[in-house]
């Protein structure tokens, strides 16, 4: 799916630079590492109802209490023998979520700053964030991401002012080597909840927020 880019600014905030080491093609690999992800998102322009800034401390997001390996996501085949290596993430996938919430978020206008100087703070609880190979017919198979979360607001004093739960499946085209599309499919479910998330006008108006003229 493509999106617009955010412009200007906005644009070097939206991107996450992209580096990844993948063993796919050996068949002796035993995981492939995707070490930073570049997530696209195109921010509204939002501006306060008021005259003062809207500030906002996004929290990291917390996994289920049984994650043991938090950032070993799910698996992929590799090369002609048909073994499996298992995918992972250089970084923790809560932190990857909030970096890119936040760099949406201040893409819409909104001054990210620290827990102690927020008028607002966003929390989230991951339900689900994974990547599989899903057998399709004969040889073709598919990449399927899901990514599922919940994501709260609360003001200073600990109210709680929103809540709405995300969540993306995204599927590749058949393919003979889906493990390739792997890396897009999960930028593309990662995308989606967090365009929902910005897009949310409830949101909005809990922060006091409304679309720049």
């Amino acid at each position: 799916m493509n999106r617009p880019r955010v412009m200007g600014a906005a644009a070097l905030a939206a991107y996450l630079t992209l580096s990844v080491i993948s063993l796919a093609g050996c068949s002796g690999a035993s995981r492939i590492v995707y070490p930073i992800f570049d997530v696209e998102v195109s921010s509204p322009r939002l501006v306060s109802l008021t005259s003062e800034p809207v500030t906002l401390h996004v929290q990291p997001f917390a996994l289920p209490a049984n994650e043991q390996e938090p950032t070993r996501i799910g698996s992929a085949r590799t090369g002609v023998s048909g073994r499996y290596a298992s995918v992972r993430l250089s970084e923790h996938p809560s932190e990857l979520l909030a970096r890119t919430l936040e760099t949406a978020l201040a893409g819409a206008g909104i001054r990210i700053v620290d827990a102690d100087v927020t008028t607002y703070s966003i929390s989230g609880r991951i339900g689900r964030f994974e990547v599989e190979e899903r057998h399709v017919e004969d040889s073709l198979e598919s990449s399927v991401a899901y990514v599922r979360f919940e994501a709260t607001l609360d003001d200073a004093s600990g109210a709680r002012r929103w809540s709405r739960a995300f969540e993306s499946e995204a599927v590749s085209y058949p393919s003979l080597d889906a493990t390739k599309l792997q890396k897009r499919m999960l930028q593309q479910a990662i995308a989606e909840t967090v365009q929902a998330l910005v897009d949310d006008r409830a949101l909005w108006r809990a922060l006091g927020l409304r679309p720049a003229s």
